[in-house]
């Protein structure tokens, strides 16, 4: 089954992506930002080990980090950067990843970060389930809500993210049974 997971940050997207790569080893885990992550931790000696949830919004404590950015502040900066030269650069290596991953998985594959329009359209044309996750209690980031509007027609599940995660599966599982019962 191909997910694509859609919640603000620190609503626990990844943490989810790799509960279910726990329970359900079949399943593959991307992100939009992979080959953006990959690009600066070549340009960025040691940055890869910042890019954990508790570290990415911290200082990078590292010598060449003059500017005192957070793996974050790197990200977007550079991920600005390119765009200047070629406004799709990432979207169109990770989309090359995607479809490799697809076909190793026999599409079982989560994509924990789709944000804007090239990554909605591409999931809705590759055949995507949208689950929109909510964790109660945490902000959503400012103008999340209006650029995914566009996705709201299109989620097959929205789940409150505000226990262990396991009642999660459970609703994956079902979601796969559906899935599976209209391929027949």
């Amino acid at each position: 089954m191909k997910l694509a997971l859609i919640a603000s940050k620190k609503h626990g997207k990844d943490y989810l992506a790799d509960l279910v790569l726990k329970h359900k080893p079949q399943y593959r885990k991307i992100a939009w930002a992979d080959s953006l992550k990959e690009y600066c931790n070549e340009l960025y000696p040691g940055l890869e080990k910042y890019n954990t949830p508790e570290a990415k919004d911290e200082t990078v404590p590292e010598s060449w980090n003059t500017n005192n950015e957070t793996p974050r502040d790197i990200w977007e900066r550079v991920s600005r950067e390119k765009s200047n030269e070629d406004d799709r650069f990432f979207h169109k290596i990770t989309l090359k990843q995607i479809d490799k991953l697809i076909g190793e998985t026999n599409g079982n594959i989560i994509i924990t970060d789709t944000r804007n329009d090239w990554e909605y359209n591409d999931i809705k044309e590759m055949g995507f389930t949208v689950i929109y996750i909510t964790r109660p209690g945490m902000p959503v980031f400012q103008g999340y809500d209006e650029r995914i509007k566009k996705f709201y027609k299109d989620i097959k599940l929205t789940y409150s993210n505000e226990k262990d995660g396991l009642d999660f599966i459970n609703q994956l599982t079902y979601l796969e049974s559906l899935e599976n019962q209209a391929k027949l």
